[in-house]
């Protein structure tokens, strides 16, 4: 009888990659193999934070951001996307549609893209109530599947960095392949040195019916925000979420975003301060990137 194999750790780089292998052919092989790797050791969606949180009651924890707000967002996004009229785009975990509604408003061809069920049916009836062709998608980032469908991708609020670091590379991987070529992408993430100094232990604020307290603790090793969420209604009822978001300094997700084949156009701290970044002042970190055109 064979012996059951041991799985052991995974190989070391210089086990996979020749030392004197060519940078581009050792960067597309790793990212083949941990395409792989992911197949069998991806985070489940059942029960996942990820899964749970966006649902309808979300919108009462967290009142639907203003006209103006989103206005600004997407004036940015149009700028550092160079999205002329009639772009192709895609915004990837859309949420309830507010930036690819407004994006649709001004003449752009709009995918939405997210997991929430609940999210996706608000989106659709907004759009529907305006006229607007919109192409709302219920899936998981981790799925996507076009390849050079789109003019420019925006992932915005902190959308990215729900799963493991692997995950998380795989998903710009993909994004980077939804691109046309010259295509740009916006990536939009809270600021890692910027949470870090200035996120309460505890939060908490009144929604829509509804107390919201946060227990908030960031945990260094694994440079991952966790936080502990009450929702307490009028009627008594409560629910509890457990957060898991992982944060990002801005050279960690440029490099990301380098590893899987971007080139990197400006950073900027907010939209408020397009192609500036202060460090641990600004509070988001704003990467612009492009498809390479050749």
């Amino acid at each position: 009888m064979l012996e059951p194999q041991q799985k052991g750790p995974p190989p070391t780089l210089p086990e996979l990659v020749p030392p004197d292998a060519d940078p581009v052919w050792a960067r597309d092989a790793l990212l083949s193999l941990a395409g792989d790797y992911l197949k069998q050791h991806r985070t489940p969606t059942e029960r996942a934070w990820f899964a749970e949180v966006f649902r309808a009651e979300y919108l009462k924890a967290h009142p639907v951001r203003s006209d103006v707000t989103t206005q600004a967002e997407v004036d940015f996004i149009e700028q550092r996307l160079g999205a002329l009229e009639g772009a192709r785009l895609l915004d990837v975990a859309c949420g309830y549609g507010r930036h690819s509604l407004e994006l649709a408003r001004r003449g752009h061809e709009l995918v939405g893209l997210d997991l929430s069920l609940d999210m996706l049916k608000r989106a659709l009836a907004a759009a529907q109530e305006e006229g607007l062709a919109v192409k709302f998608v219920h899936g998981d980032m981790r799925d996507l599947n076009f390849d050079q469908v789109f003019d420019g991708v925006l992932s915005f609020d902190t959308s990215f960095g729900f799963f493991s670091d692997a995950e998380n590379i795989a998903v710009l991987r993909s994004l980077h392949r939804a691109l046309k070529r010259g295509g740009r992408l916006v990536i939009d993430v809270l600021n890692r040195d910027y949470a870090i100094q200035a996120i309460p232990n505890r939060n908490w604020w009144e929604g829509d019916g509804c107390l919201v307290q946060e227990d908030i603790e960031y945990d260094h090793a694994e440079s991952r925000l966790r936080i502990k969420r009450f929702l307490v209604y009028a009627d008594g009822t409560q629910r509890d979420y457990d957060i898991s978001l992982r944060l990002y300094g801005p050279h960690e997700l440029v490099r990301a975003l380098e590893l899987v084949g971007f080139e990197i156009v400006d950073l900027s701290g907010s939209v408020h301060s397009a192609g500036a970044f202060f460090g641990a002042f600004s509070p988001r970190v704003v990467v612009t990137a492009r498809r390479k055109p050749g």
